[in-house]
């Protein structure tokens, strides 16, 4: 073997490796933020009911990741595992699927808490769960069209040598993925605008525990999505001669989008006093299963029957009899229509 062709198999060997050291060092990452929030996930989401939007994005987001990282692990790690060109196909498409499952469940959370501070009108739901699904659908359209050009090939001899299982021929070209990066900067891009504008306009002298949430969990995410989403346009774009071999920008968008988005459920059905519950929708979750306790340390009980005020918008609401449902509680009227987050 002359030494040109030794350069190009060190450069490849080289490739792989950093590759694989920088999903080592994102799923580390994300095991360890899953093993600390356990706790949280089994108080917080599993007493909730399945009609529950809320439980369904958190699992969505979350349990499609450690099979992302069984795919990979077994079709494309050095573990020398033999398997069939059915099988590695299986394994790339399953990447994929979990990855696309577990971003889409991940960034509609965050959808719906834009569809909150809104004051879940009906009009703003429509608008929203359109724009969202006139986005969402062209982009994994487009990243369908390219999953289905690749094909698992046989093995090179260096593969062998290097223990693979599977080799994956991509298209030549990725004008498929540049339009679908495009168009998910376009949706990061409208989310962000449309929240900072909503924040500023309506809550800008507010401080209520929602809001908060929103303003920090939703605000690292959208600035770090709009970050990673705009390099990765600018990646795609064939006149940039800059090129992400090692998949830092894919990896690192989806560590910050599924640390973020789980965080801010987490915290939204903590948000739950009598104050801040009125913002959050029990089509998120239901803040029935746990003692109402603003995330602020001030705790207010729910069941208390005597309280006959409700104090949401700082203004005195009369008791009404037709809050009682037989067993003593004293549930809220919607006062700001039904909001999704």
């Amino acid at each position: 073997m002359d030494q040109e062709n030794l350069d190009e198999v060190a450069y490849t060997v080289r490739i792989y490796k950093i590759q694989e050291y920088i999903l080592v060092g994102t799923w580390s990452a994300l095991i360890y933020y899953f093993a600390t929030t356990f706790d949280e996930e089994v108080s917080v989401i599993w007493p909730q009911s399945w009609r529950k939007l809320g439980k369904w994005l958190y699992i969505l987001t979350r349990y499609p990741v450690p099979f992302r990282i069984l795919f990979t692990v077994i079709g494309f790690f050095p573990i020398g595992v033999p398997a069939s060109l059915s099988a590695c196909t299986v394994y790339n498409r399953g990447f994929w699927v979990m990855g696309i499952t577990s971003i889409t469940a991940a960034e509609a959370t965050f959808w719906v808490c834009i569809y909150a501070l809104l004051e879940g009108k009906l009009r703003y739901l429509v608008l929203l769960v359109l724009t969202f699904l006139g986005l969402t659908i062209p982009i994994q359209v487009f990243q369908g069209l390219y999953i289905m050009q690749e094909r698992a090939v046989p093995l090179e001899e260096l593969t062998v040598e290097l223990r693979y299982a599977c080799e994956i021929d991509s298209p030549s070209s990725f004008r498929f993925q540049t339009i679908s990066t495009y168009l998910s900067l376009s949706r990061t891009t409208l989310a962000l605008l449309v929240a900072t504008c909503t924040i500023i306009v309506r809550y800008r002298r507010q401080k209520n525990t929602l809001i908060n949430v929103i303003r920090r969990e939703g605000g690292f995410y959208y600035m770090s999505a709009f970050t990673l989403n705009f390099i990765g346009s600018l990646v795609r774009t064939p006149s940039i001669p800059f090129v992400d071999n090692y998949g830092v920008l894919n990896e690192l968008n989806n560590l910050i989008l599924v640390i973020f988005s789980g965080r801010l459920l987490l915290k939204l059905q903590e948000v739950n006093g009598l104050r801040t519950q009125a913002m959050v929708s029990t089509l998120m979750f239901d803040h029935s299963v746990h003692t109402t306790e603003d995330w602020d340390g001030s705790t207010e009980e729910a069941n208390s029957s005597t309280s006959p005020n409700l104090t949401v918008t700082g203004e005195p609401k009369a008791f009404d009899m037709e809050q009682h449902k037989g067993r003593g509680d004293v549930l809220e009227k919607t006062v700001l229509g039904s909001n999704a987050c």
